[in-house]
């Protein structure tokens, strides 16, 4: 499944309550036309959930979530096991001492409790700021949020501005997609060299396939402004990029030159 509950635990008291839920809910399911397998599990389901204690289900339900933590963690850290530096950004870790700073990290949330219908609609989220202000922190924040918390699986592409420069004149776009993806840049700035015509193409390509298939597109970018959005990658892209998008501004100073080391 590309979207997922997200995992609550239970205890003894609510435990009735979860019961009840789920049978209403297998038995919608029941009633639905599905395989003869199927509805042989289900019935075997129902059977056990009616006869157990509040006891051995929440046991079993704190159980199987336990699991799916544990998958969910080993999917999420095989995935970043290239950039290891951003697995464990959070919006709970990123240090907000001002106030700008803790309206986009409220902005930020809201965000995360519409994710899939945000993700489905394909709402971008642009991070705006100088170099430094933990852009992709709260970017991959977003991301580990999305894979831990509500077990979301969409394929995520990730594009670093500078390595997809290097490649721009031999790049070729994935011979395989899925029905919904997100896209990931870093620095989608256009490069001062010959190859700045390629580049153009390429952003131009992933951004506008994204936008006509209603797929959501998170960037960071050293910009102050729309306009120096504009400047940068041109009025078109940043038009796309900017249709309906949560854009957080992360007008602040820089971590880097603070004594202590911080994520961007």
């Amino acid at each position: 499944m590309e979207f997922s509950n997200r995992l609550i635990d239970i205890t003894e008291s609510t435990a009735p309550a979860w019961r009840q839920s789920t049978l209403e809910q297998q038995r919608r399911e029941l009633r639905s036309p599905i395989r003869p397998r199927d509805a042989e599990r289900i019935r075997l389901a129902i059977e056990n959930l009616e006869t157990a204690t509040d006891a051995q289900i929440t046991a079993h339900v704190n159980r199987r979530n336990a699991e799916e933590r544990d998958r969910r963690l080993a999917n999420w850290q095989h995935e970043l096991r290239d950039r290891p530096r951003y697995a464990d950004c959070s919006l709970d870790n990123f240090e907000a001492t001002h106030a700008k700073q803790g309206a986009v990290v409220n902005k930020l949330r809201e965000y995360c409790e519409a994710m899939p219908t945000n993700s489905k609609a394909g709402r971008n989220v642009i991070f705006a700021g100088n170099c430094g202000t933990g852009k992709d922190h709260l970017m991959f924040a977003l991301l580990r949020h999305a894979r831990l918390e509500l077990g979301i699986t969409i394929p995520a592409r990730r594009y670093i501005g500078p390595e997809l420069a290097m490649t721009a004149k031999t790049w070729e776009p994935p011979q395989s997609r899925a029905p919904l993806e997100l896209a990931m840049f870093s620095d989608p700035v256009l490069p001062g060299s010959e190859a700045r015509f390629y580049y153009e193409q390429i952003l131009y390509r992933i951004i506008d396939d994204a936008y006509n298939r209603r797929n959501p597109v998170w960037a960071t970018m050293n910009a102050a402004s729309r306009q120096e959005m504009e400047i940068m990658i041109g009025p078109a892209l940043a038009d796309r990029l900017l249709h309906n998008a949560l854009v957080a501004f992360c007008d602040w100073p820089s971590y880097r030159r603070r004594p202590d080391e911080h994520e961007t």
